[in-house]
């Protein structure tokens, strides 16, 4: 039997090599191409060659290659000459950048060099870091808003397991201060990950969350009135801002993956409409779920769209006209929400549903998504001419 991509290696006969940390197979061509590297690069260009034979981007583009491997964003990846070195480097920025955040985290299979660094980095700054080492399969659950930095070697050196590095992304929205309102600012971030979602492959589950005691209060009312200094009292500048919002709702359904919603705090106007937008959601069972426009003169015309397809008829137009907030449980007997759960399981429960997706085939879910929601707008017949040709 011939392995794949065997051929591609100078390997003795008979020998299958499992050691790719310390020092991997030699790729046929490796010799020829670190010869014409040291006699037509360096030998005839000198310190020109950092610029003329792309010396100087090669950390991006073998970055951009790795990336390809474990499911990384393009410009997301670099690399470096000694490993070492590099994760000390790496650590040390990401320690600087989130000075409040005090956890490295890592694995118990980690290589032992990269936790010797890690730990030798804390020791040196001694500022309170802990460098904390879960169990390989825990390593997603123990996220947490107290993380600086991941710390993970893909495969593990003595087994050859592979961490999954690209079936779940989590996007947070990051502005607690005003309870992660759906700013200007925070749609087009939204606008801009869900397209790079809509063409990577390697992600087959998002979860969305918010920072701080909530997970989103609506749109950003202080924009809001700024807008209506304008002398057009801010018609276009609304439209425009409405236009954009309905744009990111949409386009969580157009997303191949499943978006599953984790929800704490409160999620109120456009924030409950988030929810509402999502294929899945999981809350915390003190979370309060609200369309409160109408309290402030205001009717949740845009939400209105997303919960009245969420939500019986009756109930959505009381939430519209009332402004009355519910709680958790109330949003699963509405059919708002999947499941509510204690304040302190909510991340283990929603990572729980989220790993479950993403163990299933990766075609077999993104076909069935669209299907589902293409259906939904036919009539029966319609409908089942849909979901006989995508068997």
């Amino acid at each position: 039997m011939t392995l794949p991509r065997k051929e591609l290696f100078d390997l003795p006969e008979g020998v299958l090599y499992l050691d790719g940390n310390s020092l991997g197979p030699l790729p046929k061509g490796a010799a020829e191409r670190v010869a014409h590297v040291m006699r037509d690069e360096w030998g005839a260009d000198l310190i020109k060659a950092w610029n003329t034979a792309g010396w100087m981007d090669l950390p991006r583009v073998v970055g951009d290659r790795i990336g390809q491997l474990i499911g990384a964003p393009e410009g997301s990846v670099a690399t470096g000459d000694t490993l070492s070195i590099k994760v000390y480097q790496a650590l040390a920025a990401a320690l600087q950048m989130r000075p409040e955040r005090k956890v490295v985290l890592s694995d118990t299979g980690n290589f032992p060099s990269d936790l010797y660094m890690a730990q030798g980095l804390i020791d040196t700054i001694g500022k309170d870091h802990e460098l904390r080492l879960v169990a390989p399969e825990d390593v997603a659950g123990a996220i947490g808003e107290d993380l600086a930095a991941v710390l993970l070697t893909e495969v593990d050196f003595r087994s050859g397991r592979r961490h999954d590095m690209g079936a779940i992304t989590r996007l947070t929205l990051n502005a607690p201060g005003s309870l992660n309102a759906l700013s200007d600012a925070m749609l087009a971030r939204l606008s801009e990950e869900f397209s790079a979602l809509m063409l990577d492959a390697g992600q087959r589950v998002v979860i969305l969350r918010g920072s701080g005691k909530a997970f989103c209060a609506g749109h950003d009312l202080k924009e809001m009135m700024q807008k209506r200094q304008a002398e057009d009292g801010g018609a276009a500048s609304l439209a425009n801002l409405f236009t954009r919002c309905s744009e990111v709702m949409q386009t969580i359904r157009r997303l191949p993956q499943p978006v599953i919603a984790q929800v704490h705090g409160i999620a109120t106007a456009a924030g409950c409409q988030l929810v509402a937008s999502c294929d899945l959601a999981v809350a915390a069972d003190d979370t309060r779920f609200g369309v409160n426009g109408v309290n402030i003169g205001l009717f949740c015309s845009t939400p209105m769209v997303a919960l009245s397809r969420n939500i019986p008829r009756k109930q959505a137009f009381e939430m519209l006209t009332t402004g009355r907030f519910f709680y958790a449980t109330r949003a699963v007997e509405l059919g708002l929400i999947n499941k509510a759960v204690a304040a302190e399981a909510l991340e283990a429960e929603t990572l729980d549903l989220a790993e479950t997706i993403a163990g299933k085939l990766g075609s077999a879910v993104r076909i069935g998504k669209r299907a589902f929601y293409d259906q939904m707008q036919m009539t029966q017949d319609q409908a089942y001419q849909i979901g006989r040709a995508h068997v």
